[in-house]
């Protein structure tokens, strides 16, 4: 009675398996990089749209807000502008700050959500 011993086999089914298992784990790294990539895109999109609205508040709507308020302050103060229209204009002025502060707390966050995406930090790189 003889029993073969089998020196032609190189564990090639091991091998196989070994190489499925590492092409699946390369189409996952590069799905999740598509992923991050889009990601850091959206965010530097959405920062910049930030950036410019957060300066068109502070520039623009904020002072023209700041200049009505005081002028129908003044004008209610000799009798000219009803008091409904003070309060209004005030409401329209603490809207906008309070927008101009949304916009910059949703900045922050953004940017350091970027900044972990990206490993690295803005502020150390500006040094």
């Amino acid at each position: 009675l003889t029993v073969p011993l089998p020196f032609s086999d190189r564990n090639q089914g091991a091998i196989l398996s070994a190489a499925r298992l590492l092409a699946s784990a390369k189409q996952k790294v590069a799905n999740e990089q598509l992923k991050l990539d889009s990601r850091v895109r959206t965010l530097s999109s959405s920062l910049r749209s930030l950036d410019f609205e957060i300066q068109q508040l502070a520039t623009s709507v904020i002072p023209q807000a700041d200049k009505s308020f005081s002028d129908l302050e003044g004008a209610y103060a000799i009798g000219k502008a009803s008091f409904i229209d003070v309060v209004d204009s005030q409401r329209m002025l603490l809207s906008a700050r309070r927008r101009k502060l949304e916009a910059q707390r949703s900045r922050c966050e953004m940017q350091v959500e970027l900044e972990v995406l990206t490993a690295r930090d803005a502020l150390y790189l500006e040094r």
